[in-house]
């Protein structure tokens, strides 16, 4: 896996616990990466979604106009300008921070959710571009998952996530919702009681199973977690519980 280049790191009056100001670089010399999709988002609004939920940090994006930015920029995020002199208006903006500790990101660069805040894949061609997506998509392979899902339904359920869902508009609810009345359909037809169409009921559940699992992954890749959604994941494997036994 390709590393990123170390960011540079601000001297600080007094040592601080963790950074405050969060820059990111979104120049020229980022444009080659940055704008590329990695698991349905461009790397620069994948890193910009990913910092903007952690809390208590200030994020300031420095763009000099090479790079397109995301339609939808999360609230917390100040956009400025960038000078030909890309370090000096960073240090700039730690002293208007009372002289935060700081960190710089590249707007080229996919950081997994484990990796270092200054750590992360540089995204500068297709090559590179997979290697990132192939590590976000590893990450979500839990080590509690049980046999069948981890090696079935995962096998399955990260393609379809991957290489259809990421590239559709669709929302991590509505896969939900999507999933739910392909089980249901499948409840309804283990009902009839005929040979054939129990077997096709029982299909129609194991495809179920499948999906249940590409919302929870959508909605991870893409930052999209929310209440709500782990509320209707929950009524819905409820409700087909109950529909499955009734």
């Amino acid at each position: 896996m390709t590393t990123a280049p170390a960011a540079a790191t601000l001297s600080t009056p007094s040592p601080s616990p963790s950074p405050t100001l969060a820059v990111v670089r979104a120049t020229r010399a980022e444009a080659a990466g940055a704008a590329l999709t990695v698991a349905g988002l461009s790397v620069l609004e994948r890193a910009l979604r990913q910092l903007a939920r952690l809390p208590d940090l200030r994020i300031v994006l420095l763009t000099d106009g090479a790079i397109p930015l995301p339609v939808a920029i999360p609230p917390r995020v100040e956009v400025r300008p960038a000078t030909p002199d890309v370090a000096a208006e960073i240090a700039a903006l730690s002293r208007e921070g009372g002289g935060a500790a700081s960190f710089v990101v590249g707007a080229d660069v996919v950081r997994r959710q484990s990796d270092a805040l200054t750590g992360g894949v540089r995204v500068v061609d297709e090559t590179t571009r997979r290697q990132a997506e192939d590590g976000i998509f590893a990450e979500l392979l839990r080590g509690d998952l049980g046999v069948v899902a981890r090696y079935l339904n995962k096998k399955i359920s990260f393609r379809i996530t991957r290489y259809l869902l990421c590239k559709l508009p669709v929302t991590p609810n509505q896969v939900t919702l999507g999933a739910a009345l392909i089980g249901f359909l499948g409840c309804l037809l283990i009902a009839r009681g005929t040979y054939a169409a129990t077997v096709a009921g029982f299909l129609l559940a194991q495809a179920q199973s499948v999906l249940d699992g590409c919302d929870g992954e959508l909605a991870r890749v893409r930052f999209q977690q929310s209440a709500i959604g782990e509320w209707l994941d929950t009524l819905v494997d409820d409700f087909l519980n109950l529909s499955l036994l009734a």
